[in-house]
This record gives structure tokens, sequence and C-alpha cells, in this order.
């Protein structure tokens, strides 16, 4: 089952939207377009001890001045939002995943309760952390993407999204 959870934290590392937070700073320009564009890299996830590393490919967009919204978050595909907070950092809004189906148990939800990214040297870090649970089991995890920008557009399905990733590692820790 701990392979289990592992998986579906990656699942949901790339939660769903979520609601602005409060003390929202006041920025005097718009530096979203520091972050919008596809990135591609490594993902790791730990829970409980355990990890698992895959490329994925991360697509940021901005709904609004100093907004992103981070596409294909949860395994459902919808996204996570963040505040941009400085021309070369962010913080992702909380949010929970719709629960997901696994083998061996039929209903595992994944929380992001907090997040941050940062940009340095052409080099975007995205840290979230949270918890899995269902089944009578709960674990924290934490997950990490260190991704630069890309302009190759790939074949669908060639490289997996974050979700993507995270159900790959959930079905693969359930076996």
């Amino acid at each position: 089952m701990k392979r289990l959870f592992v998986g579906l934290g990656l699942t949901a590392l790339l939660a769903c939207s979520g609601g602005k937070s409060g003390g929202d700073p006041v920025l005097d320009q718009d530096y979203a377009s520091n972050f919008t564009g596809t990135w591609t890299g490594p993902f790791t996830i730990t829970a409980d001890g355990t990890s698992s590393t895959s490329t994925v490919l991360q697509t940021i967009t901005s709904p609004a001045a100093n907004r992103l919204e981070l596409g294909d978050f949860c395994t459902d595909l919808s996204s996570v939002t963040a505040i941009v907070t400085s021309a070369s950092t962010f913080r992702l809004d909380p949010r929970a995943c719709p629960p997901m189906s696994v083998t061996g148990c039929s209903a595992v939800t994944v929380t992001y309760d907090r997040g941050t990214g940062s940009l340095s040297s052409g080099t975007l870090t995205l840290d979230a952390s949270g918890t899995m649970s269902g089944c009578g089991q709960k674990f924290s995890y934490t997950a990490r993407l260190v991704g630069t920008r890309t302009t190759v557009m790939l074949a669908a399905g060639a490289t997996p999204s974050w979700a993507n990733a995270v159900a790959d590692a959930v079905e693969a820790g359930a076996r």
C-alpha cells in the first residue's frame, strides 16, 4: 500500500485550482510571463520514505496579472493555481484533487497543502507537499520538479504530464 500512495502523490501533486490566499503581495508589474510556457525535467515524489522519479512536461499559463495556472496537476487533468510573489517566485494555492481509484483502493485523495516555485538561471524548481489518504491510510508526501523551458512540441503521450507520472507511480505501487 505504501507504493500505492507514493504513486497517488505524484498524481495529486499537480493539483486542481484553489482560492486566493490572504496577504497576497502587491507587485509593481506583472511577472507571470517569467513562468509561462512548457517546462520539462525530472519530477520526484517521496512518501513514507519511498521515492519515484520520472521526466514530465509541465505547462504553465497566466489567466490574469500575476496569477498562474499549472495544467494537468490532478489525475482528472485539472489544474492548480498560483500567485506570483516576485519576479522569480510563486506560491501554489492549496488544493484537493478529486478522489481517484487505484488497484486495491476505490478512493484515494491527494491534497496540495503548500507549494512554491522559483526561477533561477533558466531553471524552474517547483516544490509541493501535502497528504495522500484513502482506504484507512494517510501519508505525507513531498514532490519536486526541476525543469527547463522547452519549445519542442511532442506527440501526445510522448512525455507524461505531472498527473500522468503520479498515476503511473500509483498503479505501479499497487501491484
